[in-house]
């Protein structure tokens, strides 16, 4: 079972839960909610650091409908949930949270 951002489920499960959110209207409404909390701004730091460290450290591909990048979230379980939890405590929504934290873990794979 994986749990990340209070999703929890097999990797695939996980994977539908963000397809879902990004399906949403909230997705297509936000304007980057919380994006200037310094406590976030520091967790997306901590969160980029630990994913751009384990990317090369495993087989992750970018282009595999974002199973390599929840699966390098599941790497960097502290600096996850600290990023959760800052994102979080900024108001934004745990679905939105979740995707911006796969955007994150897509962009380190992308620039490994």
């Amino acid at each position: 079972m994986t749990r990340i951002f209070g999703y929890c489920g097999s990797g695939l499960a996980v994977a539908a839960a963000l397809a879902a959110v990004l399906a949403s209207p909230a997705v297509a409404q936000t304007t980057g909610q919380g994006v200037k909390s310094p406590a976030m701004l520091a967790a997306k730091g901590t969160l980029s650091g630990c994913l751009l460290s384990q990317a090369g450290q495993g087989a992750y591909f970018p282009a595999d409908s974002g199973r390599s990048a929840l699966a390098l979230l599941r790497a960097c379980p502290d600096a996850a949930a600290a990023y959760g939890q800052a994102c979080a405590g900024a108001g934004v929504e745990p679905g939105l949270c979740l995707l911006q934290a796969a955007v994150v873990s897509e962009h380190a794979l992308d620039t490994r």
